[in-house]
């Protein structure tokens, strides 16, 4: 579990690797913002995937509670969700801190 954000879904929450949830959670301080601002909502992806296709594998519901701004990444082998969060963190996406 993210620490302090919230996590829905949590049947599937296991799919998030453990340092993307430490990453996300670095990254949203390192900008002001605190993480229980922030609930995640995880769910698998359907569809017939090989291992190494870069095909995402889940889909991570980023929402602001506050300001009630929400976007989804998807995430799996070869995939950078946090990253791509953390750009739109950076461009303003989910307001200000």
């Amino acid at each position: 579990m993210v620490e302090n954000a919230g996590i829905l879904g949590d049947f599937h929450h296991h799919l998030v690797a453990r340092g993307d949830q430490l990453a996300f959670t670095a990254e949203v301080v390192r900008f002001g913002f605190a993480p229980d601002e922030f609930a995640l909502d995880v769910e698998k992806t359907r569809g017939k995937r090989s291992r190494n296709s870069g095909t995402p594998t889940y889909a991570v519901k980023v929402e602001n509670i506050r300001s009630r701004r929400s976007l989804v990444y998807y995430g799996g082998p070869g995939r950078a969700w946090v990253a791509e969060f953390l750009c739109d963190l950076i461009a303003g996406e989910f307001g200000r801190p």
